[in-house]
């Protein structure tokens, strides 16, 4: 009986070190999975460059109506248009976000409209811009504005998380409160020149960059006073340490440069 124990016993220990063995190299095999999409997900990244381009279209229409002061209503509109003969159905979803952004800002009848692009960075298959929308529809007593970023992967077409090029969670949260630190020392300093007030910053809702700055701003929720829509700067490669390694923001040329 002692001998059939000892035999079980052993038996047992066996089937564990090869159940451990096979759990480690799976977890290998895991880490070296990840490793290698993350590998991939930068070849990737890097063969967009260059694959993409823009051109700006602009928009312009007149309405006349006699019963407006100056007899006619106008409506401008000038933003990019991303061209790509190497990847056409990425083109064609970023222009279709692009066009859902500008058509946001427009009159139901006879009106007023404007939406001008600045800014535009284009690299690394992402597309980063500033826009600014002012509208005055003929019901309205006063025109309205308003400004804002868009950022897209042109790899599908879908707008970028700023928080999710970070690190983790915490690396965000620490630059965000070091982004609202500065926000409120560059808005103070222009409400004050200009004597106006302006609501609290509570968090960045709007960032662009152009591939060694990222901008981060504050933008009111409702029309005001412009000296409260204020952005401050960030060089990139000082954030290097709080990004992920296969970040949007980074250009291939300062990647380059972190890398030497």
């Amino acid at each position: 009986m002692d001998f059939l124990k000892a035999v079980l016993v052993t038996g047992l220990l066996a089937n564990s070190v090869l159940l451990t063995a096979c759990d480690s190299s799976a977890s290998a095999d895991d880490s070296s999975l990840r490793s290698g999409n993350a590998k991939a997900e930068t070849r990737n990244r890097a063969e967009l460059e260059g694959q993409f381009e823009y051109k700006l279209r602009t928009e312009e229409t007149s309405m006349q109506d006699d019963r407006f002061p100056f007899g006619f209503w106008e409506i401008t509109r000038v933003y990019p248009e991303v061209l790509s003969t190497s990847h056409p159905s990425a083109a064609d979803a970023a222009n279709e976000r692009i066009s859902e952004l500008v058509g946001q800002f427009r009159c139901d009848g006879m009106g007023d409209v404007a939406f001008h692009t600045r800014e535009i960075h284009l690299a690394n298959g992402v597309l980063s811009m500033a826009y600014e929308a002012s509208w005055m529809c003929a019901s309205m007593p006063s025109p309205e504005r308003v400004s804002g970023f868009l950022n897209l992967d042109l790899a599908d077409g879908t707008e970028i998380d700023l928080d999710e090029q970070f690190r983790d969670r915490y690396a965000f949260e620490q630059f965000q409160e070091a982004a609202i630190r500065e926000l409120l020392q560059e808005r103070e300093n222009q409400a004050a020149s200009q004597g106006v007030t302006c609501p609290d910053i509570q968090s960045v809702n709007g960032f662009h960059t152009d591939g060694t700055e990222l901008w981060v701003a504050s933008l009111p929720g409702e029309p005001g006073p412009a000296p409260c829509n204020v952005k401050v700067g960030f060089s990139l490669p000082t954030l290097k340490d709080r990004l992920k390694p296969d970040n949007l923001l980074l250009t291939p040329r300062v990647r380059r440069a972190q890398a030497n």
